[in-house]
């Protein structure tokens, strides 16, 4: 059966001289692992729709619970994001924790769609120079909000212990996937981060907002260390693991700001 979707390549594992298997972030199909023979082969057309970060549309064939590819025709291939080499190790970080998070022949629409969006404005980083700390508020908006879109949305309404309003002494628990009023806190104070109210709000603006406006919201730059730290360590615990790729990108991240 043939299939033509639009899918984002979000990692490539070479087989032998001449072939690969690329892993294919879609809306329909979810993240599909496609077989693409001789596409490195002198001869095969559209080399670049093969690479990691290659927005295309494809045509494949399954056969049992397998994808070959049949053909492809490039849509956008993200080249910008080679100008800068945090910008770079970002975007492979979140290409790791994606493949890790989506589900195959399983319907994602708003996963496609947040990755492109990512990555355009790390691209955007990368081709125009934008501000250095950008780079950190695209990595926490992308977390808490794929967190979010894979049933792991936070409580961030009322008091995840009382159902009350929330005051200003404010606690997350990333465990627990919420937020803690101040008379809970006392007595649940383990295994929380304290947050301001300028945070809380930063994150219950990624996770409520309609996806084209997830980026625009600002913080200072203590607020922005603290939403940093509070949107890792909410996925690394809600995944039970950790990214080499995301280690990466820090030691990139730092080395930069101290060149600056």
């Amino acid at each position: 059966m043939l299939y033509t979707v639009e899918g984002l390549v979000i990692s490539r594992r070479d087989i032998g001289e001449s072939s690969c298997f690329l892993d294919v972030l879609t809306d329909e199909l979810g993240l599909l692992e496609v077989s693409a023979r001789g596409v490195k082969k002198v001869s095969a057309k559209n080399h670049a729709a093969y690479s990691i970060f290659s927005y295309c549309t494809f045509c494949v064939n399954k056969t049992k619970n397998n994808y070959t590819l049949n053909s492809v025709e490039p849509k956008y291939l993200f080249h910008g994001l080679s100008n800068d080499i945090c910008a770079f190790s970002l975007a492979n970080y979140f290409c790791d924790v994606m493949k890790y998070c989506a589900s195959s022949e399983e319907q994602q629409p708003n996963l496609l769609r947040l990755m492109l969006i990512s990555l355009y404005r790390l691209e955007g980083y990368a081709s125009h120079g934008e501000e250095y700390t950008i780079l950190n508020k695209l990595k926490s908006v992308f977390e808490l909000r794929l967190m979010a879109q894979i049933g792991f949305m936070p409580e961030l309404r009322v008091c995840g212990f009382c159902g009350r309003g929330l005051d200003e002494n404010l606690r997350f628990y990333p465990i627990l996937g919420l937020v803690g009023c101040n008379d809970c806190n006392v007595k649940n104070n383990n295994d929380s981060i304290g947050i301001s109210s300028s945070v809380f709000k930063a994150m219950r603006h990624i996770v409520y907002s309609d996806i084209e406006k997830i980026f625009s919201f600002s913080l200072n730059k203590e607020n922005f260390i603290k939403l940093q730290n509070v949107c890792e360590m909410y996925l690394l615990n809600q995944v039970g693991r950790s990214f080499k790729t995301l280690d990466y990108y820090k030691n990139m991240y730092y080395k930069g700001m101290r060149n600056d």
